[in-house]
């Protein structure tokens, strides 16, 4: 009942049918109320579906019930009076294309015709008022009401077939105007089925056709409406006209004459934009111009508006070849592929398949040896592959480009393989050169060592020699010898400071014995006496010594820097002194004691009397060290104190050379505190037993940085 009611019935239908339903749902939904409550007449509850089953039934009565009673109606209700139509000037794209219901009733009643029934004249005011909407170029609402008389015209009271041939031509201008080509086909095709000798709807026929590019078809209408008519129609000859060009086209396709044919169907276009034969036609001329670009947007468009399978493969395959076209062999051959899969037996798509596979493997193999430096392969790989399609300019294109790159990688690698060998064979010359250098130095090395080597033998077999030779020495070297002092020849050194103290006996203002006893002093480690002796020297009035010896002042000053440098590195320890070593500290009192008695026994004056002056200051000034030592470590009290001197005096140089190698000073909490030193000194002589400060040892000093 609610289909399609408010188009197929007249207004005094709807208005009788709308009471009826009204009053029938009312009386539903009463009888619905009941049930959910769970009373009915026959005291029982019902199926859901049983209900619905029955609500449908009602509604189908009661509409059955209504169109019955218009039946019976119908010839005692007067016809409406129908309002003249205005008239105005008709425009010329309308003259004698819509027809008139008032003219045509009108000539009813003068051939004595029956008179128009309700849904008649409902159909033709329809039909009225799609006229006056087509006048207003409102299609889409002329198209609406004429669509509204045809559905009427399908009713069976309705009995005018040539009224509804009419409608539907109608409605097919308005189609043609709307772009809805193939629905004004259909419907003029129905309205030259309804009425044959209807000329208009074969007219419009052959515009829908021809507007779809069928202007075989499209021809043929026009000439059928032409022997209705009995008079030429104007789109005959356009339509002959274009059915030429389109044959000129094929023409030319096969002649190898695409260009001229690309314009001829440019022009086809440009009249029917909408047209799919031609808009397929334009694709081929495009694939036969080789512009695959452009085909690629036609075929995407066309794919969206084809239905049919075949078309659609057709497309496929053209959109394949284009993409081989433009050398996208890879998405070629994805295509190609599923052409393969959805028809296996197409012989014109496998011959492209096979083709385009060989042509995308030699070109890979092509690119893998180029890579890889074989630069002939590659070549011969490239060309292979463009003989294999030698139409397709841009895949020739492409193939040449890589053979010219293969020719010109071959050469850059053959320019660079000069280049790195020129360097090469420059670098061995530099080598060689280098090794000639190598061996002529080696040589006079070799000659050199050899040389050196007999002189020290030579020298070596007379130091043996002598040393065999000389008479036994007393041992002068100190209880004190500085680390890394070398013991080899020592008596040769003992020997220079036996000639240089006898010297000195006899001269005790000789410059060169004193530099001379002072450079053994600091060859057998002891500095203390070797700067005694450099001191020694630069007190000698200059006249006394300058012109007899060949050293100068300056030499002496730097040499006598650098033992204080030394001696202040390594100033003298007790118990080195007393010869107990590095280990000293963990003496016993009864060890220090034995070993100042073994020293005090050989360097005690009263054996050095025989002795010259110079050796027995020397040995005097041992002795001294050694009963200076004796007297500080013999007692606990001054030991202890000694100890904690010499770590504090241990930790402040480590410290200093610390700090030195950042080249700043040392920070003040490593230096000693002003005033340390005398304070220590009176603590010492306090803690002593109030010895004076006569027979203190001479290190207690105020100086708190070393020994005096």
């Amino acid at each position: 009942v609610r289909g399609n009611w408010r188009s197929i019935l007249s207004d005094r239908e709807r208005k009788v049918l709308m009471e009826e339903l009204a009053r029938s749902r009312r009386e539903l939904e009463s009888e619905l109320s009941r049930q959910d409550k769970g009373v009915w007449p026959l005291g029982q509850q019902q199926d859901p579906l049983e209900r619905q089953e029955q609500v449908r039934q009602v509604a189908a009565e009661k509409a059955r019930s209504v169109r019955e009673r218009l039946a019976r109606d119908e010839k005692s209700v007067p016809a409406p009076p129908v309002a003249p139509p205005q008239e105005q000037p008709a425009r010329p794209f309308e003259r004698g294309f819509l027809a008139s219901g008032k003219g045509r009733a009108e000539e009813g009643k003068e051939k004595g015709e029956r008179p128009l029934s309700v849904i008649e004249r409902s159909a033709e005011e329809s039909k009225e008022r799609g006229n006056e909407f087509f006048k207003r170029q409102l299609w889409d609402q002329a198209a609406r009401e004429y669509s509204s008389a045809v559905n009427l015209s399908k009713l069976s009271s309705f009995q005018k077939p040539h009224f509804a041939a009419i409608y539907l031509s109608n409605r097919a201008a308005c189609y043609i105007r709307m772009e809805r080509y193939p629905e004004a086909l259909s419907d003029c095709e129905r309205s030259l089925e309804l009425n044959p000798s209807f000329w208009k709807a074969a007219i419009r026929a052959g515009k829908a056709l021809m507007l779809l590019g069928n202007f075989v078809k499209a021809l043929e209408y026009f000439e059928r409406a032409e022997a209705l008519q009995g008079s030429p129609v104007e789109d005959t000859a356009k339509a002959r006209r274009m059915l030429d060009e389109v044959k000129k086209v094929e023409q030319l396709i096969e002649t190898g004459e695409a260009e001229r044919g690309l314009s001829c169907i440019n022009s086809i276009i440009a009249e029917t934009p909408n047209a799919l034969p031609l808009k397929q036609l334009h694709a081929r001329v495009l694939m036969a111009c080789k512009r695959y670009e452009e085909v690629i947007p036609i075929i995407h468009e066309l794919r969206a508006e084809v239905t049919d399978e075949s078309a659609s493969a057709q497309l496929d395959h053209m959109h394949a070849k284009a993409l081989t076209g433009l050398a996208r062999l890879s998405e070629a051959l994805l295509k190609y592929r599923e052409l393969m899969r959805l028809d296996p037996d197409n012989k014109d798509v496998l011959s492209d398949f096979k083709r385009v596979k060989v042509m995308s493997t030699k070109m890979t193999e092509g690119l893998d040896a180029l890579h890889h430096q074989r630069f002939t392969q590659a070549r011969e790989h490239f060309t292979e592959a463009a003989d294999v399609n030698a139409d397709n300019d841009i895949f020739l294109a492409l193939m040449h480009s890589y053979r010219a790159q293969a020719y010109q990688k071959q050469r850059d690698e053959l320019i660079e393989s000069e280049t790195f060998k020129s360097s090469a064979e420059q670098e061995v010359e530099e080598a060689k050169a280098e090794l000639e250098k190598a061996q002529r130095r080696l040589v006079k090395g070799h000659e050199k060592l050899m040389l050196h080597t007999r002189r020290a033998e030579k020298l070596q077999a007379q130091f043996e020699t002598d040393e065999a030779a000389s008479e036994a020495v007393m041992d002068p070297s100190p209880p004190c010898v500085a680390p890394g002092t070398s013991s080899k020849g020592v008596w040769a050194l003992h020997r220079a400071i036996d000639d240089a103290c006898g010297a000195l006996d006899r001269d005790e203002s000789c410059v060169s014995a004193l530099v001379a006893r002072a450079r053994c002093y600091a060859e057998i480690g002891d500095l203390s006496e070797a700067v005694s002796d450099y001191e020694r020297a630069l007190a000698v009035p200059p006249e006394k010594w300058m012109g007899r010896d060949a050293l100068s002042p300056a030499t002496i000053r730097v040499e006598l820097r650098e033992a204080q440098r030394k001696l202040e590195a390594n100033p003298t320890d007790h118990y080195h002194v007393l010869g107990l070593g590095e280990d000293g500290q963990t003496a016993t009192a009864e060890e220090i004691k034995r070993a100042y008695r073994k020293l005090a026994m050989k360097y005690h004056p009263d054996k050095q009397s025989h002795l010259g002056r110079e050796v027995r200051e020397r040995m005097e000034r041992r002795f001294k060290q050694i009963s200076e030592a004796n007297s500080v470590l013999s007692s606990a009290t001054e030991r202890r104190l000694y100890d904690l001197k010499k770590n504090r005096q241990s930790y402040t140089r480590s410290s200093s050379s610390r700090w030195g190698s950042y080249g700043s000073t040392r920070p003040s909490s490593s230096r000693a505190a002003p005033g340390y030193g005398s304070t220590y000194s009176q603590f010492a002589r306090s803690y002593a037993g109030g010895r004076s400060s006569s027979h203190r040892p001479s290190y207690y000093d105020d100086d708190d940085d070393g020994f005096a």
